[in-house]
């Protein structure tokens, strides 16, 4: 297991930038039971370059607090769509003239498709006798369209494909909190009534597997969709072993020599 392992997650962290260091982290034991998965560019590709391209006009600088806190509060549930959307029309002069469908389009278009092979293979593990979750930092304009693209993977079934992918989906607006915060993950451990020992969550955020690790969850940093090793192609061959434990080592960035 080991021997398979320990290349397998150098390869693919090394493609992210980051080396996993020796660390007596969380273990998962075989075998694992409860698989959450993030959303955003693991099962649904994100436009983010479209994105910050439409959005950029509008907040005028992607990083600027205001623009942040305006975010925030909707993806947190402080905020519903007219005040964000009022918030967003707020942050420049120039925005005074928008439309509200002209910030909403803008705020979509991060938005892909969903990778319907990654959501076939969700739902052998579901079928295979796994629970299997969501979790995902989101908001109320984006989750309607990120169901409609993970149903539409799903054409023509009688009964809704959502249940038939996960237990149950965790959005932070519900949660009232955003990854990485480590009680994100204890809260939804609680409500899923997961086994934190027998619990993987895959993520392509270094700093939300992190926060997955220090609430004493296993996590995996995997590729950005088309960006590495697809981690399908070998997540089933670390799930079935039983009776093993691995530690998950913890994430540091890779410093440049330049």
């Amino acid at each position: 297991m080991k021997k398979f392992l320990a290349p397998l997650l150098l390869s693919v962290w090394s493609a992210s930038g980051l080396t996993p260091t020796a660390h007596a982290g969380p273990k998962l034991n075989f075998p694992a039971k409860y698989i959450v998965f993030d959303i955003g560019d693991v099962l649904v590709a994100l436009r983010l370059d479209e994105w910050k391209a439409r959005m950029l006009p509008i907040a005028g600088a992607l990083d600027d607090p205001d623009f942040r806190a305006v975010v925030e509060a909707f993806e947190t549930g402080k905020s519903d769509r007219a005040e964000f959307i009022r918030g967003l029309r707020g942050l420049r002069p120039e925005n005074k003239d928008l439309r509200d469908q002209d910030i909403i389009t803008a705020w979509n278009s991060q938005l892909g498709d969903a990778d319907c092979g990654a959501l076939r293979k969700v739902r052998e593990l579901k079928e295979g006798g796994f629970k299997t979750y969501a979790l995902s930092t989101t908001n109320p304009l984006h989750i309607p369209l990120i169901e409609e693209r993970m149903r539409g993977c799903f054409p023509g079934e009688k009964s809704d494909p959502l249940a038939l992918l996960f237990d149950k989906r965790f959005y932070t607006p519900d949660l009232g909190m955003l990854k990485p915060d480590p009680a994100i993950y204890r809260k939804i451990v609680a409500a899923g009534a997961m086994d934190p020992a027998r619990t993987l969550f895959l993520d392509d955020s270094p700093s939300n597997v992190i926060g997955a690790q220090q609430a004493g969850i296993f996590a995996l940093l995997v590729p950005i969709m088309g960006q590495g090793p697809r981690y399908f192609d070998w997540l089933p061959k670390i799930l079935p072993e039983p009776g093993a434990t691995i530690s998950s080592p913890v994430l540091r960035p890779r410093l440049r020599d330049d």
